[in-house]
């Protein structure tokens, strides 16, 4: 996110989420490209019921991992600047007003296992999502998925074709005061 005068800029790219909190409303921004260009992908994957871990999903993710690649920056696929840095040129982009009733008070950057706390494992909707991070920071948050993810361990409940991904989450908290 880059701040201006008048405005804070952003671009979501890939499977990150950004969660808004302004003018009394909650807006999830995220890149839908990547849900649609590995939908099938996954659902290929988690049609395998191998035991997680064993030497058949460890062979089923690593042909789960080559397909996603084929998608990767490219037409018709997703976008990932870590791969690409001219990947950002692809970003799903905006602004926020930083003055008035509808200003931006909160904001927050999720990666996919991060924001899989309220798709996922809905332990909670994308408001309160915003409390634990204001509360008890990404650490707290990241407990909360880390825990949900031990009581499903197995993935019967909630099917996954891995354990856990990289979890990160930045909050980002804007000044209070109305500058109208």
């Amino acid at each position: 996110m880059k701040e201006a005068a008048d405005a804070v800029e952003y671009l979501v790219l890939c499977d990150s989420s950004l969660v808004l909190e302004h003018g009394g409303e909650v807006e999830v921004i995220t890149d839908g490209r990547h849900a649609a260009s590995v939908a099938q992908i996954r659902a290929e994957a988690l049609a395998v019921r191998d035991v997680m871990d064993s030497p058949e999903h460890t062979d089923q993710l690593r042909q789960v991992l080559t397909k996603q690649r084929e998608h990767t920056n490219q037409p018709g696929g997703y976008w990932i600047a870590a791969a690409n840095p001219a990947a950002a040129h692809e970003a799903i982009t905006g602004a926020m007003t930083l003055h008035g009733p509808g200003r931006i008070r909160r904001a927050a950057l999720l990666t996919d296992d991060a924001s899989c706390a309220v798709e996922e494992f809905e332990l909670f909707g994308w408001r309160e999502l915003l409390d634990v991070l204001t509360s008890d920071g990404p650490e707290g948050l990241i407990q909360r998925v880390r825990a949900a993810e031990l009581n499903d361990y197995d993935g019967h409940a909630r099917p996954r074709y891995k354990r856990h991904d990289d979890a990160t989450a930045a909050l980002c908290l804007f000044d209070g005061e109305d500058q109208a």
